[in-house]
């Protein structure tokens, strides 16, 4: 897939942008799936927010957690 809504993350954050590009790749073959990436990606997102700005990790790091500090 060459033309992807997510091309201005692929050269400094990678893995973000293999996540978005899979989700979006299979959004009408598989939505399941799709979904799936899109939790990683946030799940993966908020890691990356908090190593970025050395905020510390809440002690039940859990996604739900992550998202409740970064609020």
């Amino acid at each position: 897939m060459s033309n992807s809504n997510f091309n201005f993350l692929e050269k400094e954050y990678s893995l973000l942008f293999n996540i978005c590009q899979s989700a979006e790749f299979n959004l009408y073959k598989d939505p399941q799936l799709s979904l799936f990436k899109l939790r990683q990606f946030g799940e993966k997102l908020t890691e990356l927010l908090f190593e970025l700005h050395y905020i510390e990790f809440p002690v039940d790091n859990t996604f739900h957690n992550r998202l409740k500090t970064l609020i």
